[in-house]
């Protein structure tokens, strides 16, 4: 079995596994050489010719795979080093609406939330869980009590998602803290966590986001959700599974706006 047959056995979702295969495949065909045994030089170059005929968002998604392949070839003493190490991850030159909020951004919102009262430990909880686990409004509208796992390791929240799909978020403990803040001052006093419609959400952020002075869409909490995790590493079939995207070039779509995440990191990945 080759090197990348190999790989791919680590995938068991077939649109991940097919689009890995492209990618590399492509790789190998362009250049005629295996891909363990290329340079970072040539990879660029590769990377370059391949802006010139794609989309970015498709380019972006053939890093990705093969960042993973290089990844999964040293742990495998396959090779010694990344070719992609020394190399920047590609951006394009199409951007789509909307943007990823820095750290001195969420930094603001949330100071903008805390003030003395109970809407405000509300708003609060809710902010933690759009920008660290990155539900759409409706998802948040539905959140109920029992959905939230924080005696399990690690702590996690369960989502019903478009198409009636669920799955699984992992808690930040800040996320955690703010919701038993939350619900220890009463919560909304029925199943749901938060009593609001998507449109009372969508309220709400744009209202904080004044109080904050800083312009922002709600689902940018959600877009710096997905990009901060890829910015982080976090390997791009777990960002979609996260997310809750039933395509992995959508999770792509939203890997944008890197030059506004510089400074420490807000938020800690353990998807």
């Amino acid at each position: 079995m080759d090197h990348k047959s190999q790989f791919l056995l680590g995938y068991y979702n077939p649109g991940t596994r097919a689009t890995y295969r492209q990618a590399i495949t492509a790789l190998a065909t362009a250049t005629g050489a295996d891909p363990l045994t290329l340079s970072g030089e040539q990879i660029a170059e590769w990377i370059e010719s391949q802006l010139k005929t794609l989309s970015p968002a498709t380019v972006k998604l053939r890093w990705a795979a093969l960042s993973q392949f290089y990844a999964w070839a040293l742990t495998q003493g396959l090779i010694e080093q990344s070719p992609l190490a020394t190399l920047k991850r590609p951006t394009g030159s199409r951007r789509g609406t909307g943007r990823a909020l820095t750290q001195d951004d969420a930094a603001l919102l949330w100071t903008a939330a805390r003030e003395n009262s109970k809407k405000a430990t509300r708003d609060v909880a809710l902010l933690e869980v759009a920008l660290r686990c990155g539900l759409r409004r409706a998802e948040l509208a539905a959140l109920r009590w029992e959905w939230i796992k924080s005696d399990y390791d690690p702590p996690f929240l369960g989502v019903i998602g478009k198409g009636n799909k669920e799955r699984r978020v992992t808690l930040h403990s800040a996320t955690l803290a703010a919701l038993a803040e939350w619900r220890a001052i009463g919560g909304n006093g029925s199943g749901l966590v938060f009593g609001l419609s998507p449109m009372g959400i969508y309220s709400m952020i744009k209202r904080r986001a004044a109080d904050a002075g800083i312009e922002l869409t709600p689902h940018d909490l959600r877009r710096t959700f997905v990009t901060r995790a890829l910015d982080a590493g976090v390997p791009v079939e777990k960002v979609q599974a996260a997310a809750g995207h039933s395509k992995i070039e959508t999770t792509m779509r939203y890997d944008r706006a890197r030059r506004d995440l510089v400074g420490a990191d807000f938020i800690e990945w353990n998807l």
